[in-house]
């Protein structure tokens, strides 16, 4: 039976079996492939927030508050600059590879990428421009108190913009495809290496060379690892029988879909970064780096949560393009407890005891410890209602998405403007906590209302009683006997830790944890042909092969 997929992009019909009975489900093989995602996604996750954890304790103690909150808040501006430039083309190349690969019309993959990638190279380079020629204005605007250091800063960032581009777009591309370990690689592992490794060689060495550069540089290399990931999972040439011009209509089809993304991406990325260039704006660069070293605990749980949800996203693309709602309810449900399984622990910690936490970087910054607990509370919110605003945009709702942040966004920048000058960090933090709760609140009773799809299950609960439980026992009970020492806390915390993956593991088979055991066992060899056909890619000689290490690592060969 031919339908319309009712949460699908304009046009798209999908065919399903009369009863669901009879419907050959994939979801189980589905659930596999997200999880080994998710887990090699984790990995680069850790070691992201770790490089990132240990650069700002870095900039912290080898610079004073003051010099740090410029770093921080030049720093952010890029980052919002450059997530502007990127058109939304992140989640419109995972959408549309996805469902090319699931309704076999891979010929247009490398039509999508370019459909992507030249406009976003356009905006790229105005865009950095525009930050090159501005810089002594933007500077006077966003760091008052130093606008030569922020000027220098400025310039140091805005050469680097179109590599940043580029590297999304083509990352974004083979996540696309289901490939996790190119985004792992160069995302998550190389360019946080280097950028701490830069920061201390420029803070050890004494020279002239300004800080920032440190975090500009490292986007070069990650820019050309991506396009060397991509010609070796892609080759130019398109597979016999095709058009080299693709399918007519593909450019309008993707920027119907990824226009509205364009500017949600922005408000998303403002709401992250934008308080961090306020407070030094309004209170002042030392305070904005106290809100940054206060942050930066809860953007290690968005990293996590961010490494569930990029292995996540295709897979929500392909089952609602193949089943709808009814093929994609226990996937959201299941990856919301994993993301709940990675994130709780940590976000119950920052809210129970935050204060030893805090003078990791040094005595100045215990006024940060409010922050963490408000942040903590929206974070615990957030991620209990899963990928909502990522199911709603993988069902083609992309300006319910958009409509959704920017309320959000709305919101955060006049709480901000409102409360900032008169409670400086707290002000900024009931600002961006409010904005996080909202957000995810309204996609997920639009994702009820569209999708009739909740996640609220059997794993969710499991998940949420064993952190509240583990968590909240061992650590108020701790802080009840020890104080608030940082003894008491890691004694607290170690507790709470053992208990829970004793709980995790026991109930590994209800949270589908036993998906991940083809990660540790060698799995059969396959032939090229079975392969390509595996990873959705052209199985008629069209120029792949699996190396012999890995086969989530693709070869281009000659066509035989």
């Amino acid at each position: 039976m031919v339908r319309q997929n009712p949460g699908g992009h304009d046009g798209v019909t999908t065919t399903t079996s009369p009863t669901s009975s009879e419907m050959p489900s994939e979801l189980p093989s589905e659930i596999r492939s997200a999880a080994r995602g998710s887990t090699l996604s984790l990995l680069g996750a850790a070691v992201s927030a770790l490089g990132t954890f240990a650069l700002t304790v870095v900039v912290a103690h080898g610079t004073t508050q003051v010099e740090a909150g410029i770093f921080f808040a030049t720093t952010s501006l890029f980052v919002i600059v450059t997530s502007l430039g990127q058109l939304g083309t992140d989640t419109g190349l995972v959408y549309f590879i996805a469902r090319a690969v699931e309704h076999d019309r891979r010929h247009l993959l490398q039509d999508y990428v370019r459909v992507a990638l030249v406009p976003v190279l356009g905006c790229a380079v105005v865009l950095g421009l525009v930050l090159l020629v501005g810089a002594p204005e933007i500077a006077r605007l966003t760091n008052p108190s130093a606008p030569d250091e922020a000027t220098r800063a400025l310039r140091a960032l805005a050469l680097l913009v179109p590599f940043v581009g580029l590297e999304s777009v083509l990352l974004s591309a083979t996540r696309g495809l289901g490939l996790m370990r190119p985004y792992v690689v160069t995302e998550q592992i190389v360019r946080p290496t280097l950028q701490l490794v830069a920061a201390v060689l420029i803070l050890a060495s004494g020279t002239a060379v300004d800080l920032a550069w440190s975090w500009s540089l490292p986007y070069l290399v990650a820019g050309l690892l991506a396009v060397r990931w991509w010609r070796r999972l892609v080759p130019r040439r398109t597979p016999d029988g095709a058009s080299p011009g693709g399918v007519p209509g593909v450019a309008r089809e993707f920027w119907s879909f990824s226009a509205p993304r364009s500017l949600a991406s922005a408000a998303q990325t403002a709401m992250q970064r934008l308080d961090i260039v306020l407070v030094a704006a309004l209170a002042g660069p030392g305070l904005a780096a106290v809100y940054t070293a206060a942050t930066r605990f809860v953007v290690a749980g968005q990293l996590a949560r961010t490494a569930v949800s990029l292995a996540v996203q295709p897979y929500f693309a392909r089952a609602l393009a193949r089943e709808g709602h009814e093929g994609v309810a226990p996937l959201y449900r299941t990856s919301t407890a994993w993301l709940m399984a990675v994130t709780w622990p940590l976000f119950w910690v920052l809210v129970l005891d935050g204060r030893p936490l805090m003078r990791i970087f040094g005595s100045g910054y215990a006024a940060g410890t409010d922050v963490l607990v408000l942040l903590g509370i929206a974070m615990l919110i957030a991620t209990f209602c899963g990928d909502v605003d990522i199911l709603l945009i993988m069902a083609g709702r992309t300006r319910a998405s958009m409509v959704n942040i920017l309320i959000a966004f709305a919101l955060n920048l006049g709480l901000d403007l409102w409360l900032i000058p008169e409670h400086g960090i707290v002000g900024a933090a009931i600002g961006w906590s409010c904005a996080i709760i909202v957000k995810n609140l309204l996609a997920l009773v639009q994702v009820a209302w569209i999708l009739r799809v909740h996640p609220v299950g059997r794993p969710t609960v499991i998940v949420g009683a064993l952190a509240t439980g583990c968590f909240c026992g061992s650590v108020g009970l701790a802080r009840v006997v020890g104080g608030d020492g940082l003894g008491a806390a890691v004694l607290g915390i170690a507790l709470g830790t053992v208990g829970y993956v004793v709980g995790i593991y026991l109930a590994r088979v209800d949270l589908a944890l036993d998906a991940l055991g083809g990660l540790v066992r060698r799995r059969p060899t396959r032939s090229p042909a079975e392969a390509r056909t595996r990873h959705g890619l052209p199985g008629d000689g069209g120029g792949y092969t699996v190396s012999s290490d890995d086969e989530s690592s693709l070869a281009r060969t000659p066509p035989s």
